[in-house]
């Protein structure tokens, strides 16, 4: 039901406010009587995106030492 209204009537406010989608989003993954395959999916391709950012980052610092 959450899902749903997410998909349709809450879209909008759900991409455009990021307080309101982490709130959301851990209420599904705690709650949710079902795996939620896609925000799993999502969470770990941010956290990617984190850590090839920091290697990116750590990567410069390491050739300035080297």
């Amino acid at each position: 039901m959450l899902g749903d209204l997410l998909q349709y009537q809450w879209r909008e406010f759900y991409e455009q406010d990021e307080k309101f989608r982490e709130d959301v989003n851990e209420i599904l993954l705690k709650y949710s009587p079902c795996e939620v395959t896609v925000l799993e999916k999502y969470l770990l391709e941010q956290l990617c995106q984190s850590l090839q950012f920091f290697i990116d980052y750590t990567q410069v610092w390491m050739n300035r030492r080297l």
